[in-house]
């Protein structure tokens, strides 16, 4: 019966994890007999019509859809109730055994019916489908987890920025029956290649879009509670805010007042605003004229709408949503789920997450590194490189002639290993412009933070760098790209630092002689000349330098296109593991 269904090289599949209305199509093409020696057919009109109202005699898997009262004889007469009444019998093969109760198999080569070229992949895509949610197991999803279980699978993948495709308006609290349903249409598809004998010949990818997160109307800021006129401005609301001029060419909208009023205004706000191209670099969230100036990164479970009358219906008064994503994709919650059925690498298994100028290497600090004094005559002074023609070295009249500018030191001098090592660190071009304000990040950072480090992992290896990225692409800037210098001098100021912190991931080993995985933490951290992104950056920086910074974790990869820089070259690791330690995210979240 099923021997004249060829089934065409992808087969696709979306569900939405909405409710239990669950959408799934795909395509196939039905030899006639009489032409079976003849090759495969050239278009779907080839498929002849058998019109036997009442059974599925010669029309099992149709791809018309008949309408009432016709009886169907689809893949989806179940899921609405239409089947003939010999449906089971003639199309199911009742007696056979569903997919999901069979064992794992080993298939080290596809097995695919003739006429096949290679095999068929089917893309199975869940919208809103949270990683966590394969917590739930065999007990309400036993087809989805025997994929896991049999196939290849990773932890989670990492959505890009925003996490949206569109809000999925639905209650948290009842998501255990449409994983059921979208369970069942697994086990419909998977039972369906089985008995077309596709079972060993095709791929499948289950993966989700991105993951979702309990939001209320009870947890939304409002910006009419901070802007005294919020009919003038566009918001795109919900759990990433975005603000445009409501009129075009408006003289009065002005995108740096409008951060100035929303920056730091209460105590308990939940969303912080920033320029575009302040956003954190791993966002990728910028250059681009359809992105608004305005950005408002929302805090978890929140969301932001101008007024009220924008979130509650009229004239219930009743919330409307009850979960929603677009948040930041550090955000566990936001990872989506990817599992493999791929019977030609391996079929059971599991793999890592899925992903996406001046170089100075500090290091390695031991965990005993100490914080030593610098004598006074060389706090103010430095020595020229030899290296680098004077033409081309910095002089220190520079710095005193810009009074808003300072200098700092890529690697800190007072973590030398030795007198000779912390004369060396006093060269010219160790010394990069910083603005004061950044200094007491930058700081903070060397003299407490890579020590605590230090300390907690055996022994750190630090390279930092400065960025340049004025046109805000995420890319290394060419000189000509390059809009600022110190005061009087054609010594650059960068827009960011970067640090990479590598250790041996097995903190019992130290980091310089670590002959297991290793571990990396990197940060690009933006160079401005406030310090406003913390609210409470008055205080000491030990109330806040270490929360901003890991808000501006990065990949190691996003590094190397902002600086042209290759890393971990010189190694003899594997190739897959120094690709998992450049596109490692260090998320600083909770667990999924």
């Amino acid at each position: 019966m099923y021997e004249g269904i060829l089934m065409s090289t992808v087969i696709s599949l979306f569900t939405f994890a909405i409710g239990v209305n669950i959408c799934l199509g795909f395509t196939a093409s039905r030899i006639k007999r009489a032409e079976w020696d003849e090759g495969p057919p050239t278009a779907l009109s080839d498929s002849p019509w058998t019109n036997t109202s009442g059974s599925c005699k010669g029309r099992c898997f149709e791809l018309q859809e008949v309408g009432p009262p016709d009886c169907r004889c689809d893949n989806l007469c179940k899921s609405y109730s239409s089947c003939c009444h010999d449906f089971d019998e003639l199309c199911l093969k009742t007696g056979e055994s569903h997919w999901v109760d069979d064992d794992c198999e080993e298939i080290k080569a596809p097995e695919c019916p003739a006429g096949f070229v290679r095999p068929p992949l089917i893309i199975f895509s869940v919208d809103g489908f949270r990683a966590s949610y394969m917590k739930k197991g065999s007990k309400v999803m036993p087809n989805i987890e025997k994929l896991r279980s049999c196939g290849t699978h990773a932890p989670y993948m990492r959505p890009v920025y925003p996490t949206k495709t569109f809000p999925n308006l639905y209650t948290l609290a009842t998501m255990t029956n449409p994983l059921r349903e979208i369970d069942k249409t697994v086990g419909q598809l998977m039972d369906g290649l089985k008995q077309l004998k596709l079972h060993r010949c095709v791929n499948v990818i289950f993966v989700g879009d991105h993951g979702m997160e309990d939001v209320t109307c009870d947890r939304t800021e409002f910006l009419s509670n901070y802007l005294t006129n919020v009919d003038d401005i566009t918001l795109v609301p919900g759990t990433l805010g975005r603000i445009r001029s409501k009129f075009i060419n408006n003289p009065k909208y002005d995108p740096k007042a409008i951060i100035a009023n929303l920056t730091c205004k209460k105590p308990d706000q939940h969303f912080k605003p920033y320029m575009k191209q302040h956003l954190p670099k791993r966002l990728h969230y910028a250059n681009n004229r359809r992105i608004e100036d305005i950005h408002l990164l929302v805090d978890r479970r929140w969301h932001v709408a101008r007024k009220p009358l924008d979130v509650y219906k009229k004239p219930s008064g009743k919330c409307f949503f009850q979960g929603d994503h677009g948040f930041d994709n550090k955000v566990n919650s936001m990872q989506n789920k990817l599992e493999e059925l791929n019977k030609r690498l391996h079929t059971k298994g599991s793999t890592e997450v899925f992903f996406a100028a001046v170089e100075v290497e500090h290091g390695p600090f031991s965990d005993q590194a100490e914080v030593s004094s610098i004598p006074e005559h060389l706090t103010h002074c430095v020595r020229p490189d030899v290296r680098v023609s004077p033409a081309f070295s910095q002089i220190c009249l520079a710095y005193k002639n810009d009074k808003q500018m300072s200098y700092g030191f890529l690697f800190p001098p007072y973590l030398s290993s030795s007198p000779e090592a912390k004369y060396d660190a006093f060269l010219v071009t160790n010394m990069v412009p910083m603005y004061p304000a950044f200094k007491r990040i930058w700081t903070y950072f060397q003299r407490v933070l890579v020590k605590k480090y230090a300390s907690e992992r055996n022994g750190v290896n630090v390279i930092s760098g400065p960025i340049f990225d004025y046109n805000y692409d995420g890319l290394r800037d060419t000189e000509e790209e390059i809009k600022q210098y110190v005061e009087g001098s054609s010594i650059p100021v960068p827009t960011h630092y970067y640090s990479i912190i590598t250790s041996c991931l097995d903190f019992t080993q130290p980091a310089d002689k670590c002959d297991g995985p290793l571990s990396v933490s990197s940060f690009i951290l933006p160079h401005r000349p406030d310090n406003d992104e913390s609210c409470n950056s008055s205080e000491d920086e030990s109330k806040w330098v270490e929360e901003l910074i890991k808000t501006h974790t990065a990949r190691v990869r996003d590094i190397e296109h902002l600086t042209g820089l290759d890393f971990y070259r010189k190694t003899s690791r594997s190739y897959s593991e120094i690709l998992t330690l450049k596109t490692y995210l260090h998320t600083y979240e909770s667990e999924i």
